[in-house]
């Protein structure tokens, strides 16, 4: 699931989130398919908007209401998505105050990866603000299978090869010896696709506080597990 959240100083109308989703379903189709077998293949049908499952709550009157989202948010990632009934996407959203909404995209990884639902994120924003702003935003089509190409397709290539030779003069400053580390080998002519994954468990009172962190910085947990991650590396 990703959680986003939505702030402004003027009343918001729940309406104009419901056009957003219609918006961005436009936009990105494959977002909502559902997947049936038909003679021993299986078959993708898209769906129109009117059949995005949509479930909202208001919870201006309930106290610590964004503990209670964090919950359900919890709560919700531990129930699997079954693609013989149910679709692969399904949205819920919460009223704080006629001010603040939370909105949670729960997904199948069959649509959407991390990468691929930050990129949802940043789409809902750039259409929000084009439907209350009528603010024209670059908005791209999200994909899950062939977005990491599409970002780097669409990147600034001469930045990254100034950035590459940029580093290769630093290293030549010194001068280093080759060294022989236990993980160098070399690279077979062939690729092959050969790994292991490796599961953690992260306690409740943790997952909690990694949650409230992603809300904050209006981000996923994936991110924020991710820029752990990268941290860990870097020191």
């Amino acid at each position: 699931s990703s959680v986003l959240d939505i702030k402004s100083n003027d009343i918001i109308d729940t309406q104009k989130i419901y056009e957003t989703l219609e918006e961005l379903i436009k936009l990105s189709p494959q977002l909502l398919v559902k997947f049936k077998r038909s003679d021993d293949e299986i078959v993708q049908e898209y769906l129109d908007y009117k059949d995005l499952p949509i479930l909202f709550l208001n919870l201006t009157d309930v106290a610590y209401n964004e503990n209670i989202i964090i919950d359900d948010v919890i709560n919700q990632s531990k129930i699997a998505i079954d693609l013989n009934s149910e679709l692969p996407l399904k949205v819920k959203i919460y009223k704080l105050t006629d001010f603040h909404f939370q909105i949670n995209f729960i997904f199948h990884e069959i649509i959407l990866d991390g990468w691929g639902a930050c990129k949802l994120v940043e789409n809902f924003y750039a259409v929000f603000n084009s439907v209350i702003y009528r603010i024209r935003n670059n908005v791209t089509q999200t994909s899950f299978d062939d977005f990491i190409r599409h970002d780097y397709q669409n990147s600034n290539k001469k930045d990254l090869i100034n950035q590459r030779n940029r580093w290769v003069e630093k290293i030549n400053e010194y001068d280093l010896e080759e060294l022989k580390l236990a993980t160098d080998f070399e690279k077979p002519k062939e690729l092959k696709y050969f790994g292991d994954s490796k599961a953690i468990f992260i306690p409740i009172e943790l997952t909690l506080k990694l949650k409230r962190l992603a809300i904050q910085n209006e981000t996923t947990i994936f991110n924020v597990l991710n820029s752990l991650y990268k941290l860990v590396l870097y020191f």
